[in-house]
């Protein structure tokens, strides 16, 4: 039988314990060695006689039960104070479950951006038949070059796709007019495909070059891709990416609080 009063004192120690950022914690189980050595010393002088707390260690508590991980999600990490809980990391190229999570964040994003400047043209761009990723990856910036020079204040959205494994894109434009002429001069520089129509739907745009409906699976980048899956102008959005998301949080919370 073990004496009650050391076992009430190690109940608190770890109560205390758990008081310990999800953060924390994360760093704790391995993320940085150097912070885990020095809790970890901080519990056993602790654990000595005289010291602060009887608390056992902190071992027991880095190897509790956590929330199950995101499924897939190959670099999520702890949140809370209270309730530890796992995040996904929300990169593009991670797992399935995190390029949905980056596409709507973006999407929301460019729906509050699209509320003062929409976009005018949504415009699909293909690979020549039997043209490589690579060799599509420098078109598609040869084209833009091309467009850019031809269309006066050429404001653009470009999302790379993928359609089993090969590379196209999808862009939102804005101008005050881009004539057909000079899609086409650009496209024959380019050699690439290009279809150019009037954005009608500036939300729905959004949500499908991004890809963030809940019925839609795009496809991840190859394993082998290095390049950026957006390319932006800089007077396309109306302020940063960083800005939108923090409007459109406090704009979820002013509406949470509201039906509260």
């Amino acid at each position: 039988m073990c004496n009650p009063s050391a076992a009430e004192a190690a109940r608190e120690g770890d109560r205390v314990l758990l008081k310990v950022t999800g953060r924390t914690l994360a760093r704790a189980a391995g993320r940085e060695p150097n912070l885990r050595d020095s809790i970890m010393n901080e519990s056993a002088s602790r654990d000595k006689p005289g010291g602060a707390s009887s608390s056992p260690s902190i071992k027991p508590l880095i190897r509790a039960a956590l929330p199950p991980k995101p499924v897939g999600c190959r670099w999520p990490f702890l949140t809370g104070e209270r309730e530890l809980r796992w995040r996904r990391c929300g990169k593009p190229k991670c797992c399935m479950g995190c390029r949905k999570l980056w596409g709507w964040k973006r999407a929301k994003c460019l729906v509050l951006s699209f509320a003062t400047r929409p976009p005018d043209y949504f415009s699909v761009i293909r690979p020549a038949v039997g043209m490589t990723n690579a060799a599509f990856a420098v078109a598609l910036n040869r084209f833009m070059l091309a467009l850019r020079r031809r269309v006066k204040c050429l404001a653009y959205f470009i999302c790379r796709e993928w359609s089993r494994g090969v590379m196209h894109a999808h862009g939102l434009f804005r101008a005050h007019e881009i004539h057909l002429t000079a899609v086409r001069a650009a496209k024959g520089l380019a050699d690439v495909r290009v279809t150019m129509t009037r954005a009608a739907n500036p939300i729905g745009a959004a949500i499908y070059v991004l890809k963030a409906g809940k019925q839609m699976r795009p496809e991840l980048a190859p394993p082998g891709f290095r390049g950026r899956l957006l390319l932006i102008s800089r007077d396309f959005l109306s302020e940063s990416f960083v800005k939108l998301w923090k409007a459109a949080k406090a704009e979820y919370a002013a509406r949470k609080g509201g039906a509260a």
